[in-house]
Parts: C-alpha cells; sequence; structure tokens
C-alpha cells in the first residue's frame, strides 16, 4: 500500500534508536526514534524522491492520556489514542523529497509548565503566573530555553528569538492541560 508503518519500542533503558535505510517499496527512509520525561517523537527522513505514506505509534507510558500531538510543529488529532497500552497513532504523507524529514511530537504535559511556586525551575503540574515569568526572563535573556518557535509560529527551536517564541509558549500556555 506504499504506506511505512512503523511501531517502535524501545528497550527500557535506551532514549533514542535510529534505523537507517529502511525500505518500502521503492522507497527509503531513516526513522529516529526518541523518548524523553515529556513524551515521545519519531522523526522520519526520506531518502529517496517520491510520495510515500506513514502510520506510526508513538509509545507514552500507559494510563497517561497525552497533552498535544504535533506533526512538524503543528497541532494536529491523532488516529487513535490507546491509554491502556500507551499508543498515540498518528497518520499522514511523508515529505516527497530526498533528504526531507516529518517529525511526528506527542507531549504529555504542556510544554508550557517550566515552574514550580516562586518560580522555581521546572514544572509542576500547574499552569500559573509563575511559568509565563520564568518563560519572559529565560527570552529576554536570551536563553535557549524560550526558544520555541519557528517561522510561522511552528512550533520548534529556529535559533531565534522573536514574537513567535512569545505567542507559541502563550498559545500553549492558554490551550492548557498539564
Amino acid at each position: 500500500g506504499n504506506t511505512l508503518r512503523i511501531k517502535p519500542r524501545l528497550p527500557g533503558a535506551w532514549n533514542t534508536m535510529t534505523y537507517n535505510n529502511v525500505r518500502v517499496g521503492g522507497q527509503r527512509a531513516d526513522i529516529t526514534v526518541k523518548r524523553d520525561a515529556n513524551g515521545g517523537e519519531h522523526t522520519i527522513t526520506k531518502r529517496t524522491n517520491g510520495a510515500l505514506a506513514l502510520r506510526t505509534v508513538v509509545r507514552v507510558p500507559a494510563g497517561v492520556t497525552p497533552c498535544q500531538v504535533l506533526v512538524d510543529g503543528v497541532r494536529v488529532a491523532p488516529v487513535s489514542i490507546d491509554t491502556a497500552i500507551g499508543a498515540v497513532t498518528v497518520a499522514g504523507q511523508l515529505p516527497v523529497a530526498n533528504g526531507a524529514a516529518r517529525r511526528i511530537r506527542v507531549d504529555l504535559r504542556s510544554p508550557a509548565d517550566v515552574a514550580g511556586p516562586g518560580q522555581t525551575i521546572g514544572g509542576d503540574g500547574q499552569l500559573t503566573a509563575d511559568d509565563i515569568i520564568v518563560y519572559l526572563n529565560w527570552f529576554f535573556a536570551a536563553d535557549g530555553r524560550a526558544d520555541v518557535a519557528g517561522p510561522g509560529q511552528s512550533v520548534g527551536s529556529d535559533g531565534q528569538f522573536t514574537a513567535d517564541d512569545i505567542i507559541v509558549f502563550l498559545n500553549g500556555f492558554f490551550a492548557g492541560c498539564v
């Protein structure tokens, strides 16, 4: 069906794994799977030109409902979320061009949860004014943690501190879910 279907699971102690040159018909792609304290991520990089569909399952802890699902920094609705086994299924098309990448990210909590009480650094499961103050301090100090947006308010760093970063942070803050 010209569809790359993956359900990768990392061994318990591993936080990342890369599969190189995966073949689907006449197409090839590299797949990097990552997990961190806030969720999981798959990056698929095409190694050939041409159309290829994708259906991937991002693993998260069982019993947890994800806060957001992003494809290339844009919020999307997943195909399904199975909290019993901790699986979030995402489908779509991969970029056509050789070397182009698609990034699927599942966050378990709001990325805007950056501070605890008294503006301590680190999420506390609540979105409060402390989160906004800490974020703005990072932004005006040109701290890399404040670089949360790329061009057009896409989610992901671009090495620049612009109003897009503040807008993306505040959108995440007001979208809620912690």
